[in-house]
């Protein structure tokens, strides 16, 4: 099969993967760092069933996690807009952590909205 029959998720992309992580080597090697750092640190949270802050907390650093590296793994095959979209959706959560971090009382704020959401959406 080739490129031209399956696109990004063809075998033959192997081979664009490998040159562009040569062209860009620099940038993937703080990006490969950067995720182990992160991936390490997912493993030790310690976020208390009783604590909605923590519990919201540890969701959004899973949730931003698996967001930077489905941007390296939509670079490294040349994916650009689509990982500017993840890219954007990552810094969404990047600031209600900030937010929630900063002020525990949004944090029901946040899960009550989600709810809200998640309601019109089933009701549509």
């Amino acid at each position: 099969m080739a490129f031209e029959d399956a696109g990004f998720i063809d075998s033959s992309i192997q081979l664009w993967i490998s040159k562009f992580h040569q062209n860009h080597s620099d940038l993937f090697s703080i990006a490969e760092k950067t995720n182990e750092l992160c991936q390490k640190n997912m493993y030790v949270i310690d976020a208390h069933n009783k604590d909605p802050q923590e519990l919201v907390i540890a969701c959004l650093y899973i949730r931003i996690l698996s967001n930077f590296q489905s941007i390296i793994i939509l670079c490294e095959r040349g994916m650009m807009p689509e990982a500017r979209i993840i890219l954007r959706a990552m810094y969404e959560a990047v600031f209600i952590l900030g937010a929630i971090i900063n002020d525990e009382s949004l944090v029901l704020n946040y899960v009550n909205e989600h709810e809200l959401d998640r309601l019109k959406i089933l009701n549509s």
